[in-house]
């Protein structure tokens, strides 16, 4: 169902019920602090893997790509507080589930840009 969720919704009656409900059952202070070891665990978890990355042999000296880091950090966030399970192990193995839900991520980002990028291209009046 096209528009039926909080991203794709047309601004309307829907779009502010489904508002409504975020702000008064999923981003209430009591949730946050309720979720704040799952985004604590994945936090150290980030900065334990950057100190062995950068303490490994073949990367002494060298500087890293902190992008790598976060996009795991949230990637784990994400799957943790949406389905309750991290999808990559300790050895920083995706299993397929998790391989499966990064694609529809990623299409689905790529799709809110190309229609985001349509709307900024002018295009000639008849």
């Amino acid at each position: 169902c096209a528009g039926k969720d909080l991203i794709w919704a047309d601004y309307g009656p829907h779009y502010v019920k489904v508002r409504k409900v975020c702000t008064l059952e999923l981003f209430t202070p009591k949730r946050l602090e309720a979720l704040r070891p799952i985004r604590e665990d994945e936090v150290t978890a980030m900065v334990e893997s950057i100190f062995h990355h950068c303490t490994s042999t073949e990367n002494l000296g060298k500087g890293i790509l902190v992008r790598k880091f976060l996009g795991e950090v949230a990637f784990n966030n994400i799957t943790r507080l949406a389905f309750g399970k991290r999808f990559v192990n300790s050895e920083d193995v995706i299993d397929e589930q998790g391989v499966e839900f990064k694609g529809v991520v990623e299409n689905g980002l790529k799709l809110g840009a190309s229609l985001a990028m349509a709307e900024h291209i002018p295009s000639p009046r008849i």
